[in-house]
């Protein structure tokens, strides 16, 4: 009796939640917070391609870099915003070291490139 009870309790307080975060998120006020959550969901699906992503870097794939690239200023914004300055020195490595992967490809690589579909790729 007490689990149907507390199963149902969830089930609503999901369904609440969900509607909360679809009518709220078009608001001005959480325009941020939405656009922090959807940059960290992209920011995991390319990490889980990273050690495919990096080898292709250092193959001078070109969408690899501007993935990578993408990843690593995306990674700074939210660590900025978080103000996480214990983990943003490493990602200033990675961005300097990815620049110098850039630059010795020859290549100019803007984070605008970047697409979702790219990652299909790798």
């Amino acid at each position: 009796m007490h689990f149907h009870l507390n199963f149902t309790g969830v089930i609503l307080a999901l369904m609440v939640c969900s509607l909360l975060v679809r009518n709220l998120r078009e608001k001005s006020k959480f325009y941020e917070v939405y656009y922090v959550w959807q940059l960290k969901q992209l920011q995991n699906k390319i990490f889980r391609k990273l050690k495919a992503l990096q080898q292709a870097a250092k193959d001078n794939n070109r969408d690899a870099l501007v993935i990578l690239s993408f990843y690593y200023q995306s990674l700074a914004l939210v660590y900025e915003l978080d103000n996480n300055t214990l983990t943003m020195s490493n990602v200033n490595n990675e961005l300097d070291k990815l620049q110098q992967a850039i630059d010795a490809a020859g290549f100019t690589i803007n984070t605008d490139e970047f697409t979702p579909e790219m990652l299909q790729a790798f």
